[in-house]
């Protein structure tokens, strides 16, 4: 419901938005999944360093030795949508009201986290001939905590993914994310998201941002603080797309929801040290790539007092287990970005 100016002012035209609000009438359930066509099958070649599977529309290949997604490559054309691995992330750039209230010191075992991590089982079961189950387990051995990941897979190409985190029996620290992270090849420049926007949004700051189709070029997502800190987050999002300039590329859909950051950054290069040493923008090297998080959530950004108080609990990720999922699909040049479920 929105509501417009009817005639001009002085400082307001005609069409101005006054005031506008949204009501949410609920997700309700998850579409089913497309029937798979007649004929459709896997092919698999499961060998003791890799694990590559064959769709009608892509072939991805996965580590058993390292426990990630390693590559999508779209058939026929062979073209390579992944500039990196698939792995667990709990970490963010400190934002200025983490730095006021402790946090870079607090959730430094996420960091860690973040950085180390311990295969402990890679599990391969097949469905049957035109799906098959990859299961992932992780242990962060310091925090006694672990990670799920299950990939199902179909012959269509669709992979649907299910990541669950468990924590360890001590007192930990609340979580600055939970999600995934990898890095997407440099020609999927152009984004396009059905969730909060435009503008950056965050668990404690979303209310302004109404839920829309939106658009934006991959490396205007980020905000350029004056100092480098966490910046371009979307909540509550349907599903995002990342395509090329023929609208090739992949499509992740939340079950229901997802939050997803995505910068042509690597998060690394914003860790120089603890006592924020990078100072400025241009301290942070653009990569050619495009780095991206498709997560459950982050804790919020708190800082009601100015700056420095703690994000209220409600908006805070406390060490307890978590389970989201989301769908990836294939683009291919000329498809429209719409889910499949």
């Amino acid at each position: 419901m929105t509501a417009l100016r009817k005639s001009s002012t002085e400082l307001l035209p005609a069409g101005h938005t006054v005031a506008w609000e949204q009501f949410s009438l609920g997700t309700g359930p998850a579409k089913p999944l497309p029937p798979l066509a007649k004929g459709e099958k896997l092919k698999l070649l499961n060998r003791q360093d890799r694990l590559v599977v064959e769709t009608s529309h892509a072939v991805l290949t996965f580590s058993p030795l390292k426990g990630t997604l390693l590559s999508y490559r779209l058939l026929p054309s062979q073209k390579e949508l992944l500039a990196g691995e698939l792995l667990p992330h709990f970490w963010r750039p400190p934002t200025d009201n983490d730095f006021g209230n402790g946090m870079p010191q607090r959730c430094r075992p996420w960091l860690t986290a973040s950085q180390e991590r311990k295969l402990e089982s890679f599990s391969l079961r097949k469905i049957s001939p035109r799906e098959v189950e990859i299961r992932v387990l992780f242990s962060y051995p310091p925090l006694l905590s672990r990670t799920e990941t299950v990939y199902r897979l179909r012959a269509d190409g669709l992979l649907r993914v299910t990541h669950t985190f468990t924590p360890g029996g001590d007192p930990l620290p609340e979580l600055p994310r939970l999600g995934l992270i990898t890095r997407l090849a440099p020609e999927l420049k152009n984004v396009a998201w059905l969730g909060r926007g435009p503008q950056e949004n965050y668990w404690d700051r979303k209310s302004g941002a109404p839920v829309g189709l939106y658009r934006s070029p991959a490396d205007r997502l980020a905000h350029p603080y004056v100092r480098p800190q966490e910046s371009g987050y979307r909540s509550d999002v349907r599903w995002v797309s990342f395509t090329d300039s023929q609208g090739t590329g992949l499509l992740f859909s939340g079950s229901p929801l997802l939050c997803f950051g995505a910068s042509p950054t690597s998060w690394e290069d914003y860790e120089k040290g603890p006592n924020k040493e990078n100072r400025h923008t241009v301290d942070i090297p653009v990569r050619p790539w495009t780095e991206l998080h498709i997560d459950y959530g982050q804790t919020g950004v708190g800082g009601d007092n100015s700056w420095g108080a703690r994000p209220h609990d409600e908006y805070t990720l406390f060490a307890k287990e978590y389970t989201y999922s989301f769908l990836i699909q294939p683009l291919v040049e000329g498809e429209r970005a719409q889910p499949s479920l």
